[in-house]
């Protein structure tokens, strides 16, 4: 039986509480659009790029009070320990203001993951989690599993729009108007991995990406996301499907709005872990 509460993060689609850890809190990343202010989830990414005024959204940072009241409805349903699996720092405001949040509780009973990653990750390590909770380990090893497993993951994000991404300095300096796709990965820092000319193939390159860097005896486990484009991640998802015989490839669907502000309406990109054997 598990003995913790566990609280993340709206990059992640709540539709695992349908299957896992259905009593698991959620606090809510917001944007500004137009004057207005929307938290995830309430109007679709469709609708947010339809809006001329997308350029100008922007993230609205979280409060330590948002994760206060989320740590206070999970010590409410009984659980005496608290874990947080939340977003890349790099990305959100999430662990800085988790952080912040159990400093003014002053509560060793709370755990904080960076997870280095997002929504598709995130799940990825949601379903590891419910894994671990099901084999009984104890909560100390389900930590050091945790934090292996975020180690190991890699999230890969093709996108054509790189402004609102802070980029280590990177050895491509192409023209941009050759650029047809950028390859960004993400982990404590963003990397432009390659860029892509007109009429080459990044979804060959992405499955010899993942042989490369697949660990023997171990099984990739590829989720893969989007911000509008359906058909191409459907594309994508058969390209992987069919080079990598020996990798679980899912669709994880949509991006959330936070996430898509970020990446920009074509991105495309997939999460890669590795299963337990």
């Amino acid at each position: 039986m598990r003995d913790f509460g566990l609280i993340v993060d709206s990059t992640v689609q709540s539709n695992f509480k349908e299957v896992i850890f259905k009593d698991a809190s959620i606090v809510s990343l917001s944007f500004i659009l137009n004057e207005q202010v929307y938290r995830d989830g309430q109007i679709s990414n469709d609708v947010l790029f339809e809006d001329k005024a997308f350029k100008k959204a922007s993230l609205i940072d979280l409060k330590p009070e948002d994760f206060i009241k989320a740590i206070h409805t999970q010590k409410a349903l009984g659980y005496e320990k608290v874990l947080l699996l939340l977003s890349a720092n790099l990305i959100t405001s999430a662990y800085n203001q988790a952080l912040l949040a159990k400093t003014i509780l002053k509560d060793n009973s709370i755990y904080i993951i960076d997870t280095n990653t997002f929504g598709p990750g995130i799940e990825f390590l949601l379903e590891m989690l419910d894994y671990y909770v099901k084999k009984q380990l104890k909560f100390n090893d389900i930590l050091d599993k945790m934090n292996e497993k975020i180690k190991q993951g890699q999230t890969l994000i093709l996108t054509k729009t790189l402004t609102k991404l802070k980029i280590e300095k990177s050895k491509f300096d192409l023209p941009k108007l050759l650029v047809s796709n950028n390859l960004v990965s993400l982990n404590k820092n963003f990397v432009l991995e390659k860029q892509f000319l007109y009429k080459t193939d990044p979804y060959g390159y992405l499955v010899k990406m993942i042989q490369t860097g697949k660990h023997f005896g171990i099984k990739s486990y590829v989720k893969i996301f989007y911000a509008t484009d359906v058909l191409e991640s459907k594309v994508l998802h058969h390209e992987l499907h069919s080079g990598l015989s020996d990798a679980n490839v899912t669709l994880y669907g949509g991006l959330s709005c936070s996430m898509s502000l970020l990446f920009g309406k074509e991105a495309l990109g997939i999460y890669i872990g590795n299963e337990e054997v």
